[in-house]
């Protein structure tokens, strides 16, 4: 077979996947669940909209800061940061692992001894990064949309799986780049420290660009602002932006590649 390298990995990785997918899931429908209790506040609600403007950058800027309605409640208990950040967190360690944890616990020269290239690895075992992520954020979405009937969240199904999706590019972009750090340096705690500084930094970057002018051209460098800068949970899908995410990952693979190649395993 041409991919037991991918299935092998994501059999090793079943149980943490059943973990991530039952807190994620189980976390999304704790949001949705409160959604009625918010909708019918409305003094809470007016206590939301009169936040101070640096706060509401946090979660995604006055556009998506309203909680009178589904789309802006999501946006910023949601799509704004919790979402992607879990996802985030699970591809980033598993980019991490995947590689340079392996080579660090001696397993990947069991992998290499047999006749496979080393960029097929690579492949593979990127692949299987996104086949959990997409089984995450399958799991995810269907959840919100069960118990969005239950609770009559009213969010068109349409914009939900854009939110979704383009919280599943962000963490594909930093994990495949936890990826690239551990085929180049074997070091899985090198590549957690520096794609977790490339998510917390996109971050930055956005909320600061928020009230500071001089910043905004810079949000185009940040990964969150791609997928969430315009607000999919209620402007629907920002296909250029999705695609900008795409081709990055794709770079970030082919370049995990090139390293993993070129690199002397033996020091």
């Amino acid at each position: 077979m041409r991919t037991e390298i991918l299935a092998r990995d994501l059999h090793d990785h079943r149980r943490s996947l059943l973990a991530w997918a039952i807190g994620i899931a189980l976390y999304a429908a704790l949001i949705v669940v409160v959604w009625p209790s918010i909708r019918d506040s409305a003094q809470l609600t007016k206590a939301f909209r009169d936040y101070p403007d640096a706060l509401k950058q946090l979660f995604g800027g006055e556009a998506g800061f309203d909680f009178g309605t589904s789309a802006g409640y999501l946006n910023a208990e949601l799509f704004s940061l919790m979402y992607p950040l879990m996802l985030a967190v699970f591809a980033i360690a598993f980019g991490a692992s995947t590689l340079a944890g392996e080579e660090e616990r001696g397993v990947l020269d069991l992998v290499l001894a047999y006749p496979v290239r080393r960029g097929r690895v690579v492949t593979e075992k990127a692949v299987a990064l996104l086949v959990g992520l997409a089984g995450l954020a399958v799991v995810s979405t269907l959840t919100m949309l069960l118990v969005g009937l239950a609770v009559s969240l009213g969010q068109g199904t349409s914009a939900l799986v854009a939110a979704v999706t383009g919280s599943a590019l962000v963490a594909a972009a930093t994990g495949t780049f936890a990826l690239f750090v551990g085929a180049w340096r074997g070091s899985r705690s090198a590549a957690i420290g520096a794609a977790a500084a490339v998510f917390v930094g996109g971050y930055l970057v956005q909320v600061l660009a928020g009230f500071v002018d001089a910043l905004d051209p810079l949000r185009w460098v940040s990964p969150m602002y791609l997928a969430n800068g315009t607000t999919p949970i209620r402007n629907g899908w920002p296909l250029a932006q999705y695609a900008a995410l795409g081709v990055v990952t794709a770079v970030l693979v082919l370049a995990s590649r090139r390293v993993f190649e070129r690199r002397d395993l033996g020091h």
